[in-house]
């Protein structure tokens, strides 16, 4: 079955495609000749009073005729006929008797024709053509143009000094606008633009008085047949665009709960945004309080649902609409949970501006957390300034991955580092003679807010979350600073998967399916990008989600090939 995507594609190809055949027929197969013209100017010079100004000049002398009859209201008139055609227009092909020369008769109703020339010639070897044996006359108010030949877009200009009739000098409503009489034999002859007497103006496009042949009524016929078209087009495509709107592609309706990392939620927050907007019917509640306690919500929500598969031992398990999103891989307690790898994301260790460092070596954030470094001025930094460590709860993806990847000093061993004892509830006063000073804080929001008012304090989060805080300063770790680049090729440590949990394997219709999907395509790739994070597709190993380093690195950073260095 064709999707509206295909039939969208379809209809705005023929919109194109039908304009550009219909023109190509018009003007190189039927090629019909086309002979246009333009009143360029047709105004008033001045009468009465106006002619006596002392910056008349000329203008008061002008005369009409052999007794040298002063204008009384002299106007001036430019004309261009122009080939606007692609084909030759020849003498034969003007529509008048075989045995008159004029081919196109200008009338002035209520003026004559005081003076005219020809001007303007697009091409000298039109001169020959203007002369009274072929037809060039001025009789009274009536200018008669030859039969010119013209090739294609070549034209020429009519100027000519018009003078009211004597009837019209009290009576300015009996003049009227020039009427242009020709037509072209199997053409389109037609006013391309008029500004007219007096300051009237016609739109660009009218048609003038000049007359087309049978081609005129087949014009006509097709312009009104494309218009047709085109807006059936638009109504097709507006009918099918509301249709999408209402029951989009691979959308699906209900309700759903995103649960999880606290890290990952700017960018689940947009998702969600782009994702009901797309498709109505949908609701998504995003609701993260850290990567443990999501996955233990969602198991708890499954083992509810499926209670009664679990009494009787037989039957399908049923996913409850539900998603749990966690910074690494969950633990060995959560065994019906299934993971889909979905961003590889960049974590960073942060401190207040005060502690006055900029990197940190592993080795030595390793020394700090031991309690073997307690001050600053240990590492470089600010004197006297004591370090008090701001961590995340136990129920972190955040923390277990700082814990594996940076606190870990023997990755091969499968044992990961671990944080020292809360000393703290509030981050203020610690326990006296108890190093290191530590407390936590529950989101990464908390923790970023906590290190930015606590002198000397030290702590980790999520990277894009710091980026742009003037509070807090994001350490190099070794000399690296927190990039995807860096990351990928082995030199920056702090880095983990983000994972979409279901509980079992949910419906291909469900909402929690397509949104898991809609997050690994095109839009959901960019919103992940935007908050920092690589989309796994991008990486060189999409399926584990993980940086894959030179075959020589891989055996020092770990003996167990495939898996990166911690």
């Amino acid at each position: 079955m064709v999707d509206s995507d295909s039939w969208n594609l379809v209809l705005a190809a023929l919109g194109v495609l039908v304009p550009i055949l219909l023109g190509l027929y018009e003007f190189a197969i039927a090629g019909r000749k086309r002979l246009g013209y333009r009143i360029q100017m047709d105004t008033i010079g001045g009468s009465g009073a106006g002619l006596s100004s002392p910056d008349a000049g000329a203008l008061e002398r002008l005369v009409h005729g052999e007794n040298a009859e002063p204008l009384k209201a002299p106007s001036f008139m430019l004309l261009r006929v122009e080939n606007y055609g692609t084909t030759n227009i020849t003498p034969e092909d003007y529509a008048v008797p075989n045995n008159d020369p004029v081919g196109i008769r200008v009338k002035f109703p209520g003026r004559r024709v005081a003076g005219m020339v020809i001007t303007e010639l697009s091409d000298e070897s039109l001169a020959p053509n203007f002369t009274r044996e072929n037809g060039l006359r001025v009789a009274e108010d009536v200018i008669e143009l030859p039969r010119v030949s013209l090739n294609p877009y070549q034209h020429y200009k009519v100027l000519a000094v018009l003078d009211r009739r004597p009837e019209t000098l009290n009576s300015p409503e009996l003049i009227k606008e020039p009427e242009v009489i020709g037509g072209i034999k199997g053409g389109v002859a037609r006013r391309l633009f008029h500004g007219g007497l007096l300051g009237k103006r016609k739109d660009v496009g009218t048609f003038g008085v000049l007359k087309e042949t049978r081609s005129e009524r087949l014009s006509v016929r097709l312009v009104v047949a494309l218009s047709t078209f085109l807006v059936s087009i638009i109504l097709v495509q507006y009918v099918v665009s509301q249709y999408r709107s209402t029951a989009p592609l691979d959308c699906a309706t209900g309700q759903l709960d995103v649960v999880g990392s606290t890290a990952f939620q700017p960018a689940l927050a947009d998702a969600k945004a782009m994702y009901e907007k797309t498709c109505p019917g949908s609701t998504i509640n995003v609701n993260t309080t850290g990567s443990g306690a999501g996955l233990s919500v969602l198991n708890d929500a499954g083992n509810q649902l499926n209670r009664a598969e679990f009494e009787s031992g037989e039957g399908d398990f049923t996913s409850p609409e539900i998603i749990a999103f966690s910074d690494g891989p969950k633990s060995g307690d959560y065994p019906l949970l299934l993971p889909q790898p979905v961003a590889f994301s960049l974590f960073g260790v942060v401190a207040n501006p005060e502690a006055a460092v900029q990197d940190l070596s592993a080795d030595q954030i390793r020394m700090i957390y031991a309690g073997q470094i307690t001050e600053w001025g240990q590492v470089g930094g600010k004197p006297g300034l004591p370090i008090r460590l701001v961590s995340r709860d136990s129920n972190s993806g955040t923390r277990k991955t700082f814990e594996k990847h940076v606190l870990d000093p023997d990755p091969s061993d499968g044992v990961p580092g671990r944080e020292p004892r809360i000393t703290s509830d509030d981050c203020l006063v610690f326990d006296p003679g108890v190093a290191p000073a530590r407390c936590e804080r529950d989101s990464t929001a908390a923790l970023l807010a906590k290190v930015a008012t606590t002198p000397g304090a030290l702590g980790y989060a999520e990277a894009q979350a710091a980026v742009g805080r003037d509070d807090v300063v994001q350490l190099r770790i070794g000399g690296q600073p927190a990039t995807l680049e860096g990351a990928d090729q082995g030199t920056y440590p702090f880095w983990e998967t983000v994972y979409g949990y279901t509980y079992s394997d949910p419906r291909p219709d469900s909402l929690a399916a397509s949104f898991l999907r809609y997050l690994t395509n095109q839009v959901g790739k960019d919103i992940v990008r935007s908050h920092g994070h690589s989309p796994c597709a991008d990486l060189e190993n999409p399926m584990s989600c993980q940086p894959e380093l030179p075959t020589a690195q891989q055996a020092v950073a770990d003996p167990r090939h495939g898996l990166p260095p911690r």
